[in-house]
């Protein structure tokens, strides 16, 4: 059985922390347990403890809001929200990712010169 693991180093990272000893108190106070495999000093917490425990405050804030019976409509919502907001940027990068094609005489001349003075 293989456990996906998050090294105590990169867990610090995501949660913004600067010392162990935050790290360690937070882990305290969420029930993730830290673990290091036997002979070795590199320590490391489970993937999926740590990351429902991330998540937990989370939930925890929208339950308050919108109340456990509203809970699933209030998520359906933001993620149909949050994927056509997806959509849309990617629609308009397509747009603007077309290439530009000068027309005027000095409208080549001026990209020429753009476009070598960046490459250099």
């Amino acid at each position: 059985m293989n456990v996906q693991r998050i090294y105590v180093k990169d867990a610090i990272a995501q949660l913004d922390y600067k010392d162990m000893r935050s790290f360690r108190k937070w882990c305290t106070y969420n029930d993730v347990g830290i673990l290091s495999d036997n002979g070795s000093r590199r320590q490391y917490v489970v993937a999926e403890e740590f990351e429902v425990a991330k998540s937990r405050a989370s939930f925890k804030y929208l339950i308050q809001k919108y109340g456990k019976n509203n809970l699933p409509e209030v998520l359906n919502s933001s993620m149909k929200f949050y994927s056509e907001l997806m959509t849309s940027t990617n629609q308009i990068k397509k747009e603007t990712n077309q290439k530009y094609l000068p027309a005027g005489e000095h409208e080549k001349n001026f990209l020429s010169i753009l476009t070598k003075t960046i490459s250099e």
